[in-house]
Formats: C-alpha cells, sequence, structure tokens
C-alpha cells in the first residue's frame, strides 16, 4: 500500500496505529523518497529483514551485511550523495546564555543545473 501524506506524523492519523507502533516504525519511514518501493542499499537492517520474503535485492542486500558483519566481505561504499533521493539536514546553534536554534530542511538532490535541490520543507 503507498500512502501519500505530506508528513511522517499523519500516520497516526490510520485507524488502529498506536503510539507504540508510530514510535518503533516512525524511525524506519521516509515519506520522501519519490520512488514507489524502498532502496535496499540505504535501508536499515530491520527494514530489510521485514522486505526479504518479497524483494530478491532485500535479500541479497541482507545478505551482505551480514557478511560485512562477519568480515567475509569488506564494508560497502558510502554511496554519499545520489542524485533523485531526498535528505533531511539539520544545523544546531547552541550560543550564549543556553541560547539555541535548530533548523531543519528536507530537499531533494537533482541533476538540473538550474535547481540542484528541491526544498520539500525548511522549519
Amino acid at each position: 500500500m503507498l500512502l501519500a501524506l505530506p508528513r511522517l506524523e499523519e500516520l497516526q492519523l490510520i485507524p488502529g496505529m498506536s503510539q507504540e507502533l508510530y514510535r518503533r516504525i516512525a524511525p524506519l519511514l521516509t515519506v520522501y523518497s519519490q520512488t514507489p518501493w524502498i532502496d535496499p542499499a540505504l535501508s536499515s537492517v530491520a527494514v530489510l529483514t521485514v522486505l526479504s520474503a518479497v524483494d530478491s535485492s532485500a535479500e541479497a542486500a541482507l545478505r551482505r551485511l551480514e557478511e560485512e558483519r562477519l568480515g567475509v566481505r569488506p564494508p560497502a561504499a558510502n554511496p554519499g550523495v545520489v542524485l533523485g533521493h531526498a535528505y533531511t539536514i539539520t544545523a544546531e546553534l547552541h550560543g550564549a546564555a543556553a541560547a539555541r536554534v535548530v533548523r531543519t530542511a528536507i530537499v531533494r538532490v537533482t541533476d538540473q543545473p538550474r535547481a540542484p535541490l528541491l526544498i520539500y520543507r525548511w522549519s
């Protein structure tokens, strides 16, 4: 089931979504991926474990991570910034007298020279 939600917090509006369930799944989800499926190369072990039963690429990614953990295979290179992917960037500034400012941006990297970033959220 593909949900088009502007904010992850809106998952809490789904009937039957308990606070406990939301707390457990929220760190594993994004609503800004711009793809219809999860990218196994960037997924956590928890997500790969669930998907491995239905997605052979998730199963292969999970096997690769296990081999890396056992030292059978060298760790894969970090892909860094990938065109088309969305990223959350958080900047935090601490100043005098316990002053603190936090800004968060959610952006997608494009291959367009005139618009290299699409800004989804700035707060």
